[in-house]
């Protein structure tokens, strides 16, 4: 008996791609398809590649709003610790005293 591999190309001529489950998801996030359900066992590799794209810029955002506001909470501890009289030379001299 002969072994059957389906053909990676559609009828059109467009290479597929057999999304992993978090390219499901990604494709779903990309509101390609309403559900995970919903996502043909293969999509085009262009499909994939446009909800790729779109996932690494929104995460890349979400970092950059993330590091925004990290960098801010820690201004603002700063500026707390300094109204309190805390200061990195006062830590180091403490710590050779002792």
């Amino acid at each position: 008996m002969e072994n059957v591999v389906s053909d990676p190309v559609t009828p059109g001529g467009h290479a597929t791609h057999k999304p992993t489950p978090f390219q499901q998801k990604v494709l779903v996030w990309s509101k390609m398809y309403p559900s995970s359900d919903k996502v043909p066992e293969r999509v085009t590799r262009s499909q994939m590649k446009k909800a790729m794209d779109l996932f690494r810029v929104r995460s890349s955002i979400c970092m950059a709003a993330l590091v925004f506001v990290f960098a801010a909470v820690m201004a603002l501890i700063g500026r707390k610790q300094r109204q309190e009289g805390m200061s990195v030379t006062k830590i180091a001299l403490e710590k050779r005293q002792h």
